[in-house]
């Protein structure tokens, strides 16, 4: 009855620990933000590009653009991985954050006058 007692509360504790805690290996939400609207950013750049020039093959410039932006985020693709996995796993962080790069985006004809 007691080691029954004593699960009870183990999972009780652990289901109401602090989920928003991120692991030490994870990317901060500000810092995962920062990373994935520079990589939206290098998406928007490779379509103009590929407007301007069919012959651009899209997806070689497409990783040469990620790069450099894990590269000036000092970031490792790993890192990215890793993080944006975790994310995924908690729809909780993963929705606010999508959230906040959707209202980044200018809307179309906000620059009309």
């Amino acid at each position: 009855m007691r080691l029954t007692l004593l699960g009870i509360l183990l999972v009780t504790f652990v289901a109401c620990s602090n989920k928003k805690e991120i692991p030490k290996d994870v990317l901060s939400t500000d810092k995962m933000h920062s990373v994935m609207w520079d990589m939206l950013r290098a998406d928007e750049w490779v379509s103009y590009e590929h407007t301007q020039d069919s012959t651009v093959d899209r997806y070689k410039r497409s990783v040469e653009l990620y790069q450099k932006v894990l590269q000036t985020n000092g970031i490792t693709a790993s890192q990215f991985k890793k993080s944006f996995q975790y994310y995924e796993t908690r729809p909780d962080l993963l929705k606010p954050l999508f959230d906040s790069l959707q209202r980044k985006v200018p809307r179309p004809g906000a620059f009309v006058q």
